[in-house]
């Protein structure tokens, strides 16, 4: 028995609509999280080898950093819709007071597109019969500006915050749980695994092959740990003083 056309598309649409476009920001939050907090206590670790020091120091940079996340978050969403609403003003007065330049606009906006002679003036003439689908098409066509993809700036914000802090969790959590060198090994495998899994979950929004989204972010990931924890034996060598 076959599915209907519209069923078996439902899954790969559900990525359109307003709440699959959290999605992004889920995935977006949880891999700066994970990337950033790994490479931090993996930096703190090849500094210092104190599990009090990188638990203190990682939670630090997780608040910090969740925080970030959700006011940019916050803030982009917040200004998108303040340009949309200031350009739609403009379109508005310019459709009341310039009808005919925005109706030229529209045909050759439609002109470009291939539509020719009266059916040309057809869809010209269907789209300008409405002032709504008029200025939503002069947003879309005209600004590339599309409501669709806003999301309100507080839920936005919130649901990138969450899922930053949710990411942390697999680089820092061996540290509350083993000691220090044992933590540092599967901090770095547990945080491998979990990139992988985002990194698939990322293939179906990117519509790339799972496997090489996947190896992707743990490549990112492995990149993150060798330059920081670098870093942190070069500091470490240069300022080798007792650190408590």
């Amino acid at each position: 028995m076959t599915l209907p056309t519209a069923l078996k598309s439902e899954p790969r649409e559900n990525w359109h609509s307003p709440e699959g476009k959290l999605i992004r920001e889920v995935i977006l939050g949880i891999n700066d999280g994970m990337i950033e907090t790994l490479g931090f206590v993996t930096g703190v670790f090849g500094a210092t080898a104190a599990s009090k020091i990188i638990v203190i120091a990682g939670m630090a940079q997780i608040v910090a950093g969740s925080i970030s996340m959700g006011i940019g978050a916050y803030i982009s969403q917040k200004s998108f819709k303040e340009f949309c609403d200031k350009e739609e003003d403009i379109e508005k007065k310019e459709i009341e007071t310039k009808p005919e330049e925005e109706r030229a606009e529209i045909e050759a906006i439609y002109s470009k597109k291939g539509f020719r002679g009266d059916e040309l003036k057809t869809v010209v003439g269907r789209i300008t019969s409405d002032k709504k689908v008029w200025l939503e098409t002069m947003m879309a066509q005209e600004l590339g500006l599309i409501r669709e993809g806003y999301t309100h700036p507080v839920k936005s914000g919130a649901v990138t915050g969450l899922a930053y802090i949710l990411g942390a969790i697999p680089p820092l959590a061996p540290y509350f749980l083993f000691s220090v060198d044992t933590a540092f090994v599967t901090s770095v495998l547990l945080s491998m695994t979990f990139l992988f899994l985002v990194g698939t979950m990322k293939s179906r929004w990117a519509r790339i092959w799972w496997v090489w989204s996947g190896v992707e972010m743990t490549a990112f990931g492995l990149g993150a740990v060798i330059i920081t924890y670098s870093i942190g034996r070069l500091i470490s060598t240069f300022f080798a003083t007792d650190i408590i």
